[in-house]
Formats: C-alpha cells, structure tokens, sequence
C-alpha cells in the first residue's frame, strides 16, 4: 500500500510539473547529446522489438522458457520480478525515455501474467488428470495446507495476480493522468501520444489473446486490461474540454460587464458564439483524434456525443426561460441567431455523422444526464447509443429550429404589416422629372423596407437557410396582400393614378431586380428557390397589372365631366335638330385632348400606349351606351324613338367620322392607334348598318346586319335585346316583324354563337382571373324584384381586378338592360332568363 501511495504521488507530481514530459522525450529521440547516447537508445529499441508480445503463441514460448515454473515454488520469484519492475517505473518518471522505459516494463509485465497464467492452466491440468499428489510433492514450506483441487490452487494463486494487478493498475493510472491532457498532447505532441496508446494496446492485445485462448474458461482470462481506465479518463478529459469554452465566456462576460448573472445564464448571442466556436472546431479536433487514436476506439463518437451533449444542455437552458413555447424572452435578432446556429450544428454534425439521419431514436433523450457511450464490462465503445444520442441531438435542435423559426416569422410578420400600413396610408412625396413624369416615394419607401428585411435575415443565417426561403415568401406575399388592398386608394386624380402606375412599373421593375440579386448571391436549398420564384413572379405580375390599370383608370377620370355634360343630351331631340355641327362630341374630343395634353408628360411611354388604347374602347362603349339608354324607358315610342331617322342617322356618322379622326392624329406618337380605332369602331360601324337598315335607308339585308352584330356582341340574349333597341330608335312600327325575323335566325345565331351556360362562364372568369368564389350566389333568393335585381347584379357583376369598368362590351350592356329606366316587362324577360342562368351557378357551386 505504501508502494501504492508512492507511485500515485509520483505521477500526480510530475504529471503538475510545468514542462512537458513528453516534450522531453520527443528531444531526446530527436537530438542525441553525443554517440553514446545514442547506442544506448539504439539498444533500448532493439530489446523493446524483441520484447513484443505475440499472445498466440504465449504459452509455447512460455513452455520453451527455462525459467517457466514447473512447480509452486518457482512462483516465489514473481514477486521480486515485480518489485524490480516497479522500482523501474519509479525510476523512469520524468525522464526524457519515460515511455521507452515504460513500454519495456509493460512488456515484462505481461509477460509475468502470461507465465502466471500458464502455470495456472499447468496445475488444474494436473489436478484434473489426478496426479494432485505431483503438486503435492514439490509444495515448500510456504504452502500450509495441500492443494487438493483447483479451488485451493486459486487461492494460493490469488496472493500473486493480486501483486500483478496492484502492478498493472498503478501503470494504468500513471498513464491515464497523461491522457487526460489529451489535448495539449494533441498541440504539442501527437508522437507521444501515439506512443501511449501503443502501451495501452499492448495490454489489450494480450487481454484478447487470452479471450481466445481460454474462450471455454473465460475465469482463466486474468491478464491486465487497463484500456477501460484510459478510456474513462479520455472520456471525462472530453466532457471537460467541451464544457471549458463556457467558463470562459462566463468569465469573458462577467469581466465586460462587471456584474454576476445570479442566474447564471449567459446572453443568448454570448452563448451561440462559445457553441460555434465549439461546433466549428470539431472537425478539427476529430481529425486529429483519429490519427492518434485506432478505430476501434470511436473517439469521433466520444468527442461528437460531447459536443452534442453540451449544446443540447445550454440550448435548452436558454429555451426553458421562453414561456409556452414562444421565445419571448428573445429579440427577433436571437431569434435569428437560434435558427442559423442550430441549421449550421445540423450541417456539420450530418456530414461528420451521416448514419444519424437513419438512426432510430427510440425515444431517447439525454438531458439530464450523458448516454451511456460504452457497454457494461468492457471499455469498447457502445456505437448504437453514441449515434442515437446524436441523431436525439439532431431531432430535438430541428424542433427548436422549426418553433424559434415560426416565432420569428409571425413577429415578422406583424412588424411587415405595421410598415406596409403606415407605407401606404401616408401621403407619399410626389416627384416630378424634368420632362413631367410623375413618381412617388412609394416605390423606394416600400423596397427599402425588403432590402432591409432581406439584409437582417441573410446577416443572422446562412444563405441556404430555411427560414431565408419562408421569410422571403412572408415579405414577399405580406406586399402582395397589402398592395391589392391598397391599389383603388390611388384612383382619385389624373396626377395621382399617373404617379401611381408610374410608381407600381417601377416597383416591378425592382422586383424583377431583387430576384435576380437573390438568384446571383444566395444559396437556396432543393426546390425552394421555385417556390421564392414562383411568389415573386406573382408580385412581379400584380405589380405590372396594377400600373396598367391604373393608367387606364384616367379614361374613367377623363369620361366623367364629358358625361355630366354631354350624356343626358347626346341623341335626343336638340341633338338630332339644333346640334347641326357635332357641337357634343367635339365637346368630347375637346375634354380629352386637354386631359391627354396633360397625362402624356405624367405617364411612362409603355403605359401611355395601354391608356390611349383604352380611351378608344371607352369611347367607342359610351357612345353605344348613350344610344341604347335613349330607348330605355319602352313608353313612348315618340319620345325613344328618332324623329328624322336619316337626319339622325347622319349626325351619327359625323360624329363617328370626328372621333376616328381625332384618334388618328395620334398615330405618328402612337402608331398602333389605327390597328386599335378600326377594331374598336368596328362596332359602332355594324350598329349603324344595322340602324340603315331598319330604317330601310339600305338594301343590305336585314338577316345578315343581325349576324353580323351577333359577331361583334357575342351572345345570342343579348344581341337579340340590342337589335330590339336599334329597331325601336329607326323603325318602332316593325318591331312585330322584327320579332318574327328573330324567331326564325334563333337556330342560325346559336350555330354562330352556342350559348354557354353559367356555371361555363363561372369555372372560365375564376380560373383566369382569380375572382371571388360564388358557392354562396343563392342567398336572398326570396325578396321583392328590387332584391332579385340587385342580388343577381352583385353575382353576375363580379369585378375583374385588371379590367377596368366601362371597357367591357358585356358589363355595358348588363349595365343597360338592368336600369331602373328600363321598361318593366322587358327587365322580366331578362330577368326570366338570368334566374335560369342562376340555376345552373347554384348548381355548379354545389359540385
């Protein structure tokens, strides 16, 4: 025991000494002081060599050896063998060959356990072919009481393995003091290192050996195993390192602030930076473990379960100050901190350790304390508990990285909305360029506020981070929401939907801009970058669609004063006798001339060319539409219908003659006005030959101007209320007839044009133009007329986003044929006929 307690202060003496001891064996190997010297080391090598044990041929080396021991009392010479060896070991401590000499007395001594052993397997063999009394007859005088069989002989032997043992595990110890210093061997000696685990295998060499040898008898197997020691050394040499970059940012912290924690929790941002600088260096230290280090330890898995362990421990600590699972007690900036650390420690520990990703967990957690990384009796690392330990690790950071990630995009989210509100609700500063464009602040105001979204996020996680993906889709559909609210509270002004459109042609341009950027500088991960594609396309496109829409909106601006002053005139009396000279129309063309005059220094060129086009629709429409109203009331032929029918007629085509020259005068600025002014008033040409003929003031025939409008209204219901009107204005005594002609085309006009059905016109209108769904179009079906007539207009009259109201042949004419003006029993046939259509869409939005 003194011995004992000798050798345990020696090692602990000089493994505190400030110089390194393998640093000096490393100088002796390297730099010989002279030749002598270096023969001494040279013959050190050369018995080391010899001295190697090969355990598979022990026990024949051992029967060859003179000195085996072929009775009881040559064992006494055991114990002075071990006495020299320890004598030896005391010796050579702090040496520069410490672990030369170190290796030779290993040697030695598993040599005298080999020979105990042998003699051992000698003796029972004896005892059990009967010739006990050989034993029996060589016992000395040490021996008190004869060995009868082989209980008594374990017995006796027992004092010596226990003096080999004592032995072994002081040599164990002594070398698993150095291991625990691992890490500076690693950055100051890695041959030393080598060397001591060459000393540890030597001993398990021969622990296996004897495994195969005595694989009957496994009680036999006595030998020195110190390799479970080493290993727990190793082990806690590993829980020690990985837990010594906290203390030191505890210390690093409490020295900054000058304050204690008295909760001891680090700072969010504290914690994560000692958590990457631990992650980040793994791959180094694993690397270098495993070139010291055989196999078949799995130190790759110690240092990884380590390293798991102890993030998974101060993580949680810093998430089980959150209440209810919703982080509040961080930032949104910790937020992001958490979900980059976490997809970074994800990266690196799949790619260290790809078997987790198929590894069962089983349900284990390992919180409150270490998984039990090595199997019960041996010091062989248990690899299925190290990867699920793991793998455990890697699930439970993917849960805190799927919850810290919501957080942050639902408090995103809501600071988004705030930003966008207050973008949009406040007054922009209006611009105005030196040629007369008009712009806003908004443009800038609202992409600044997605640069700096997109910069916060790509600063706190790496580029091809999830939460990047799904905030950029948030940013991106939170604008697309908040601009289809806001796009009509710009319709107020020519100066303001100039600015306006000019505004969201710019913002899709940016757009445009900002994903290519993304595309050229972020890494996104498999298919997310077409889901961000695929969002931004859709903002891009809304964005492009609203600026055309709202230039086109100034003809509804510019149409208003020319209706109040022309509308409830045009075609009535004083028009068709005492307006000789077109005075309503130039009164028309005049409005829009001095709007235009105005709108073309406002408007961006492509966006002038989309308004100009529309003028000409609009135009076209409100003149059909001011024709058709004349006739709305169906009480007095007189006062609905033309009193000079030829006279009225030939203010209608110089009235038609004035607008598409005016039109055309624009084409050397726009040169697709005359493509657009003979498509348009194509129609407005077939009404008045529809007109000639009814009032018999053309041989064209009368069966062929019906067709011919069918073509251009397309619909057969309709066509048929409007040729009525035309009828009614020139010739309202042949309206019988009229009739009866209808009657006989009804055929003819459904091969022209089949009649859709509503619930057709309803999957066509919602698939194209993404409009409101209609599943709830029967509610009030019961109600007065007046009911039943607004309820079928807020169904059928569904408001297309990118379709301006007044530039639709069908909205105009479902405008006119559903005035309160109109006659009564003509507003009961269509409507007879819409409550049949309404049937049809009831039965659609049941499917």
């Amino acid at each position: 025991m003194n011995k004992s307690t000798s050798i345990s202060g020696d090692c602990g003496a000089n493994f505190g000494d400030g110089r390194s001891l393998l640093d000096n064996y490393a100088v002796k190997e390297n730099k010989p002081s002279s030749q002598s010297n270096f023969e001494q080391q040279q013959e050190t090598r050369d018995k080391l060599d010899e001295s190697r044990y090969d355990r598979a041929n022990i026990g024949t080396e051992n029967r060859q050896n003179s000195n085996f021991p072929h009775n009881i009392s040559d064992l006494a010479e055991i114990e002075p063998e071990i006495n020299k060896l320890r004598k030896r070991f005391i010796t050579c401590i702090g040496k520069r060959d410490e672990f030369t000499q170190i290796e030779l007395i290993v040697s030695a001594h598993v040599s005298l356990e080999a020979q105990l052993t042998e003699a051992e397997a000698h003796f029972i063999s004896l005892i059990k072919r009967g010739r006990r009394n050989e034993i029996d007859i060589k016992i000395n005088s040490e021996v008190q009481d004869p060995i009868s069989n082989a209980e008594d002989l374990s017995r006796f032997l027992s004092y010596y393995w226990t003096d080999l043992h004592k032995f072994g595990h002081h040599l164990g110890l002594h070398l698993s003091s150095h291991v625990s210093s691992v890490f500076f061997f690693l950055q100051n000696n890695t041959s030393g290192l080598k060397h001591i685990i060459q000393i540890v295998q030597a001993y398990e060499v021969a622990y296996k050996n004897n495994d195969s040898l005595y694989r009957a008898s496994p009680e036999m197997n006595k030998a020195t195993n110190i390799r479970p020691t080493v290993c727990s050394h190793l082990y806690q040499a590993f829980k020690r390192k990985s837990m010594e970059d906290f203390k030191i940012a505890r210390y690093d912290f409490d020295s900054n602030t000058k304050t204690r924690n008295p909760s001891d929790l680090l700072p969010v941002k504290v914690a994560l930076n000692s958590l990457t600088h631990l992650v980040s260096d793994m791959g180094d230290v694993i690397s270098m473990l495993t070139e010291c280090f055989p196999p078949d330890w799995h130190v790759h898995l110690l240092w990884g379960s380590c390293i798991g362990y102890v993030c998974s421990y101060q993580i949680l600590r810093q998430v089980s100050q959150s209440t209810a699972e919703k982080f509040t007690r961080f930032n949104v900036s910790e937020l992001l901190d958490l979900v980059g650390w976490v997809e970074n420690f994800q990266t690196i520990i799949v790619n260290m350790f790809p078997a987790i990703e198929n590894t069962d967990l089983d349900h284990r957690g390992f919180v409150r304390s270490r998984p039990a990384l090595f199997y019960t009796k041996e010091a062989e690392v248990n690899e299925e508990a190290a990867l699920a330990s793991l793998a455990w690790v890697n699930a439970m950071f993917n849960e805190i990285r799927n919850l810290s990630q919501n957080e942050f995009l639902s408090r995103m989210q809501l600071q988004v909305d705030r930003w966008l509100l207050h973008v949009y609700e406040n007054e922009c500063i209006r611009y105005k360029s030196n040629v007369g464009r008009l712009t806003t602040s908004l443009c800038e105001d609202i992409f600044s506020l997605v640069s700096v979204q997109i910069g916060i996020i790509r600063e706190h996680v790496t580029d091809g981070s999830e939460a990047l993906v799904k905030a950029l889709c948030m940013v991106f559909r939170q604008l697309k929401k908040k601009q289809v609210e806001s796009r009509d509270k710009f319709l107020t002004d020519v100066e303001t939907c100039s600015a306006a459109a000019n505004d969201f042609s710019r913002m899709g341009d940016l757009c445009d801009e900002v994903m290519l950027l993304l595309q050229n500088e972020c890494t996104f991960p498999n298919g997310s970058f077409s889901l961000v594609e695929h969002i931004t396309a859709q903002l891009l496109l809304l964005f492009s669609t609203d600026a055309v829409y709202v230039a086109q909106y100034n003809c509804v601006i510019i149409f208003e004063p020319i209706s109040e002053a022309i509308s409830k005139d045009l075609f009535q009396k004083d028009w068709e006798l005492i307006l000789t000279e077109n005075e309503l129309i130039l009164t028309l063309v005049r409005t829009i001339e001095d709007y235009l005059s105005d709108i073309i220094l406002y408007l961006d060129e492509s966006l002038m060319n989309k308004l100009m086009d529309t003028i000409v629709k609009y135009t076209v429409l409100f003149y059909l539409k001011c024709l058709l109203m004349k006739t709305s009331p169906h009480y007095d032929k007189k006062k609905e219908s033309f009193l000079y029918p030829e006279r009225a007629l030939l203010r209608m085509f110089h009235d038609m003659r004035i607008l598409k020259e005016f039109f055309n005068n624009f084409a050397d600025r726009f040169p697709s006005i005359e493509n657009t002014v003979a498509k348009e008033f194509s129609l407005l040409d077939t009404v008045y030959e529809c007109l000639h003929v009814a009032a018999g003031l053309s041989k064209g025939s009368k069966r062929k101007s019906i067709l011919l409008l069918l073509r251009k209204i397309e619909d057969v219901e309709y066509t048929k209320l409007v040729i009525t009107d035309l009828w009614h204005l020139v010739a309202p005594h042949k309206e019988r007839s009229l009739s009866q002609l209808i009657l006989t085309l009804e055929e003819d006009m459904l091969l022209i044009m089949p009649e859709k059905n509503a619930s057709t016109r309803v999957k066509e209108k919602r698939r194209k133009h993404n409009i409101l769904d209609i599943r709830n179009v029967m509610s009030n079906e019961e109600g007065s007329s007046n009911d039943l007539r607004d309820n079928t207009k807020s169904i059928l009259v569904i408001e297309e986003r990118q379709k301006v109201s007044g530039t639709v042949l069908e909205d105009v004419l479902f405008e006119i044929y559903f005035s309160k003006d109109r006659k009564k029993n003509t507003r009961n046939v269509i409507k007879g006929r819409l409550e049949k259509s309404l049937f049809s869409i009831s039965k659609f939005g049941t499917r």
